[in-house]
C-alpha cells in the first residue's frame, strides 16, 4: 500500500445546515474537508478513503455526540493530492446540539370516535315503542368519545407493563377526566439508533380512547352493562324455571327481571328495569405512563 501522509483539516470549507419540517425534531449536517498528501505512485481512491488518520463511516462527530459520519467523498486534484469531504448527520433536541431526541416534548393529536349504543328510550326517558308497548327492534344511538394520540420518545420501554395497561382503564383523576374513562387502545414502538445514547432510543405511540359514560357513571364508563332480562325466571321459592307468557306457553323474547331473578310486574314500567354492571378491566395510574412528563427521558414508558 503506498504512504499516505497525515490528512490536514481545511478549516475554511466546514459547513453545516440544520433543518425542521415540523419545528420540532430537527436534522443537522456537518460538513469537515481534508487534504490527503500521498508518494507520487499508484494510489487510488479507495485507499484514500481506508486511510486511518480520516474519520470512518458511523464514527461521531469530535464535538456533537448526535452526529454520525454518513458520508466521504474524495476527490483526486493531482496525482498526489486528494481533497476529502467528510458528511456529518443526526438529530438533535429542541435545546441545541447537547440535547437529544429524548428531551423532544410529546406530540399530542385529538381526535372523535363514534360508536353504535342499542336504546329503548329518548333524551326525555319516554320509551321508543309502539302505542301497544311494544318495543323496537335495532334502533341504535350515536355516542362520541374522544381520542388522544401521543408520540414520544423514551430511553427505555417496559413491556410487561405495556401489556398490563392494554388491559386496564385509569384509576386516577388523567388529562382532566375522572377515573374509569381512559383506556389504553393502542400502543406501538420503535426502535432509534442514536449515536449520543450509547443504547438508542424507543418512539412510543400510544393511543387512549376517553369513553363518554352514557346512562352511567364515569368509573364504570368501561364496565359491560347488560339488561336484566333471559327466557328464564325464580319461582317463589327460589328455583330456576322457564319464563312463560300469559298463555302460560314460553316466552320467545327475553323478558325484564328484578334484582331477584323475577318476572317484572309491569314489564311497560321503565323506571323498574334493572340493568347489570360487570367490570372486566382492572384499573391503573395512568399518571405514571409518563406521556406527558416534562423530560421522557426520567421515565420508562408503561409507568414501570
Amino acid at each position: 500500500m503506498p504512504d499516505l501522509y497525515e490528512p490536514v483539516e481545511m478549516w475554511s470549507t466546514q459547513t453545516g445546515t440544520i433543518s425542521t419540517q415540523d419545528g420540532r425534531r430537527k436534522k443537522v449536517s456537518i460538513n469537515r474537508a481534508f487534504t490527503v498528501t500521498c508518494k507520487p505512485d499508484d494510489t487510488w481512491v479507495d485507499v484514500v478513503l481506508a486511510a486511518e488518520d480520516l474519520p470512518q463511516t458511523g464514527d461521531k462527530h469530535p464535538e456533537i455526540d448526535a452526529l454520525l459520519c454518513t458520508k466521504k467523498t474524495p476527490k483526486r486534484v493531482s496525482p498526489v493530492f486528494f481533497h476529502v469531504d467528510v458528511t456529518y448527520e443526526g438529530e438533535i433536541g429542541p435545546d441545541g446540539i447537547k440535547s437529544t431526541p429524548l428531551d423532544d416534548p410529546p406530540d399530542v393529536a385529538w381526535s372523535k370516535q363514534d360508536r353504535e349504543e342499542e336504546i329503548d328510550e329518548d333524551i326525555n326517558n319516554e320509551g321508543i315503542q309502539t302505542e301497544a308497548g311494544e318495543k323496537y327492534d335495532n334502533i341504535s344511538m350515536t355516542i362520541c368519545d374522544l381520542v388522544v394520540n401521543v408520540k414520544r420518545n423514551y430511553l427505555t420501554i417496559n413491556l410487561p407493563a405495556t401489556y398490563a395497561y392494554l388491559h386496564s382503564v385509569n384509576s386516577d383523576v388523567f388529562l382532566g377526566f375522572a377515573a374509569g374513562v381512559a383506556k389504553l387502545t393502542g400502543f406501538s414502538a420503535k426502535h432509534v439508533i442514536a449515536p449520543e445514547l450509547e443504547m438508542g432510543y424507543w418512539e412510543v405511540n400510544a393511543t387512549i380512547t376517553f369513553r363518554y359514560p352514557w346512562r352511567t357513571e364515569p368509573r364504570k364508563a368501561w364496565w359491560k352493562r347488560i339488561k336484566h332480562e333471559g327466557y328464564y325466571e325464580k319461582d317463589s321459592d327460589g328455583k330456576r324455571i322457564r319464563a312463560c307468557d300469559d298463555q302460560k306457553e314460553p316466552v320467545v323474547r327475553p323478558i325484564p327481571l328484578d334484582e331477584d331473578g323475577k318476572k317484572l310486574e309491569d314489564p311497560t314500567d321503565k323506571s323498574a328495569v334493572v340493568f347489570k354492571d360487570y367490570q372486566v378491566y382492572q384499573e391503573l395510574p395512568y399518571n405514571a405512563l409518563g406521556l406527558f412528563d416534562t423530560v421522557g427521558n426520567e421515565t420508562d414508558n408503561t409507568g414501570a
